[in-house]
């Protein structure tokens, strides 16, 4: 099942990466900070490290 996980977090956030760079994504409100690409990019980083 760990395979499983690490797959479905790399095509998952692949795609929330796409979707950030394409301006498809509303970060208004309490995602407002995640506007700064800084901030996004270290939000995935966690993402990446995290278990699944």
């Amino acid at each position: 099942m760990q395979v499983l996980g690490k797959l479905f977090r790399g095509k998952l956030l692949a795609a929330l990466r796409l979707a950030y760079d394409a301006g498809e994504l509303d970060l208004t409100g309490g995602a407002a900070a995640l506007a700064n690409p800084a901030a996004f990019a270290a939000l995935l980083d966690a993402l990446y490290r995290k278990p699944w």
